[in-house]
């Protein structure tokens, strides 16, 4: 994906979200500690469903802004990304600051609030992206003949 540039940036903030959670995973099992709200993480590759739609929806050439599809693909795209990346990290990040006295003292709560901290901003850049995105394919090409694809 890399390589024929489906993702831009010097360092896509796919590769930052995959290695924060690939860090966070690994710990939590060889500790065996946080386990239950790394798995509630996951709710957010629901998304990541709607988000390769997208994607492969625009690799077919499917891009005009007033069919269907693409309506409620985006009106699809940005419930799950408000429900399962929004709404659902920020209240695992506060069940995370409500237990925090029921961890050890250690690097396991600063280290879950650390990887939330790094999950929520990363999803705050994904809300900004999407929304620039929807506004893009929502403004009417001009000069593009082919807009109506």
């Amino acid at each position: 994906m890399l390589q024929y540039r489906l993702y831009s940036g010097i360092i896509p903030s796919i590769l930052i979200h995959h290695l924060v959670l690939l860090i966070c995973f690994t710990l939590a099992l060889y500790r065996h500690i946080t386990i239950n709200y790394l798995i509630l993480t996951l709710i957010c590759e629901l998304h990541s469903v709607f988000l390769h739609v997208r994607k492969l929806r625009r690799m077919a050439g499917v891009r005009d802004a007033e069919s269907r599809v693409v309506k409620v693909e985006w009106i699809l795209n940005w419930i799950m990304f408000v429900f399962t990346r929004l709404l659902s990290h920020i209240l695992i990040t506060g069940k995370l600051i409500k237990d925090a006295s029921k961890f050890e003292k250690g690097i396991e709560w600063p280290l879950a609030m650390l990887g939330m901290a790094g999950m929520n901003l990363l999803n705050a850049f994904l809300g900004i992206d999407l929304f620039n995105a929807f506004k893009k394919e929502k403004k009417p090409q001009q000069n593009n003949p082919k807009c109506h694809e």
